[in-house]
């Protein structure tokens, strides 16, 4: 999950005005505010969400503001609290999580934020509140597992299903070799029902698609080096890109025959993923924190607002939450949530690189595990938690010599098995990792 959500406004701006000094010229008044969203919380534990607000005039001049937030516990009426924005304002939404709860085992907190400036600028997260707001879901009923400790070294060797040396051409992958910048190579990658790998190589604006290392076809498409591909059941793959020199994200439709369709708008923001369940795909937006529904591919939310967690059908959501040492991971319906686990860690967690709903069959999880003493170290750990506990542990490489989006390095693909994108010096490799999952 993403710490800092921001809410964002921007005004015309134009050239120094008559009269203005030139030294500053006119720029988009900007308003934003940063809070952390608490996601999946226990029934009793204090909850507080800290709101930073940044204010700034066309001048670049400081202005003050207020910032505003609502919260409803079940299906109460929003309560208010407002004040003026300070450094690390927090607001305490400890007694509605308990009223959520009631004497049942879980609740929902609906809540939204508005910030305002002294100017009259306003803005609210999410748009269209409080009509439309954010959740956050509280567990009476939370089970508690430890992570198995892995040792740093110990790691599992995938198989290899797709290897592709760096360079121009269709049997390679393109590279962008960063002067003072990051290496950059193929963005994203999935992997269908069949076990083909389906390639986002942003370098050569193509999606290409492999089945069992042979090249089957390749569609010339618009990619960025945080663009996304996610394969739907019916063999639709949805590229998830920004708009150039714009903030829109768009979703490009491409058939199972290789056809680029026209791209979908889905909102502002800066890529996070894009993931199908069924046929239909979603979009999940930066800086907003949430899940988006793609048009025209029967997706859709089961309330008013963006959905806190990834969709997994059947009106659910899969919720992540990570700590330094502990992650928390559940499954929201209207009501609550389910099946809500906190798995606790002596290691170092850095994030989640994959969730995924197993169904009856528990989550499986890949989070990044790092330690600094007695020398750095960092490994990814895969986890299949069932029952409350951690039925499956083990730890795979981490080798990244070239950079992908984020939350693109693990797929578990439409065949049920668990893939890994490697890069090194001289390419890159698709490996599979049989873990008799599903998604």
């Amino acid at each position: 999950m993403v710490l800092a959500t921001a809410i964002g406004i921007g005004g015309a701006a134009g050239g120094a005005r008559a009269g203005e000094d030139p030294g500053h010229q006119s720029r988009p008044p900007q308003l934003q505010a940063f809070y952390t969203a608490p996601v999946l919380v226990r029934s009793g534990e204090p909850v507080t969400i800290p709101v930073d607000v940044v204010c700034a005039t066309a001048r670049g001049e400081v202005c003050t503001t207020r910032v505003t937030l609502g919260a409803a516990g079940g299906d109460e009426a929003f309560r208010t609290a407002a004040g003026s924005a300070a450094p690390a304002v927090r607001f305490d939404l400890s007694a509605p999580a308990a009223r959520a709860v009631g004497g049942g085992s879980s609740g929902v907190v609906r809540y939204y934020l508005r910030a305002s400036a002294s100017d009259g600028r306003s803005t609210s997260l999410p748009e269209g509140a409080p009509d439309r707001a954010l959740r956050f879901y509280v567990s009476g009923a939370m089970a508690t597992a430890e992570l198995p400790e892995i040792p740093f070294g110990r790691v599992r060797e995938g198989t290899p299903v797709l290897t592709l040396p760096w360079g121009s051409g269709s049997m390679r992958a393109g590279i962008a070799l960063g002067n003072e910048a990051a290496v950059v190579g193929p963005s994203s990658f999935d992997v269908d029902r069949r076990g083909r790998v389906f390639l986002l190589d942003a370098e050569q604006h193509r999606l290409a698609v492999f089945d069992h290392g042979r090249l089957v076809r390749s569609t010339p498409i618009f990619a960025g080096p945080r663009s996304d591909v996610a394969v739907a059941a019916d063999g639709v793959a949805y590229v998830l890109s920004r708009e150039r020199g714009g903030e829109r994200l768009t979703v490009t439709p491409v058939t199972a025959a290789g056809i680029p369709g026209s791209p979908a708008e889905v909102g502002g923001g800066i890529p996070g993923a894009i993931r199908t369940q069924g046929d239909a795909a979603y979009v999940y937006a930066l800086p907003l924190d949430a899940w988006l529904p793609v048009p025209g591919t029967g997706a859709q939310t089961d309330h008013p607002g963006p959905a806190v967690g990834q969709p997994i059908g059947e009106g659910r959501e899969l919720l992540r939450v990570v700590r330094e040492r502990s992650l928390r991971i559940g499954t929201a319906t209207a009501d609550g949530a389910t099946d809500a686990v906190e798995g606790t860690s002596r290691q170092l967690l850095g994030g989640f690189a994959l969730a995924a709903s197993g169904g009856s069959n528990g989550y499986w999880a890949v989070v990044d595990g790092w330690r600094q003493w007695p020398h750095a170290a960092d490994l990814y750990q895969a986890l299949h938690v069932s029952g409350g506990r951690v039925v499956e542990s083990f730890a795979m490489p981490r080798r990244e010599f070239a950079r992908e989006a984020p939350l693109s390095t693990f797929r578990i693909g439409g065949d049920g098995a668990l893939y890994q994108l490697l890069t090194g010096p001289a390419g890159m490799r698709v490996v599979r990792y049989e873990i008799g999952g599903g998604r």
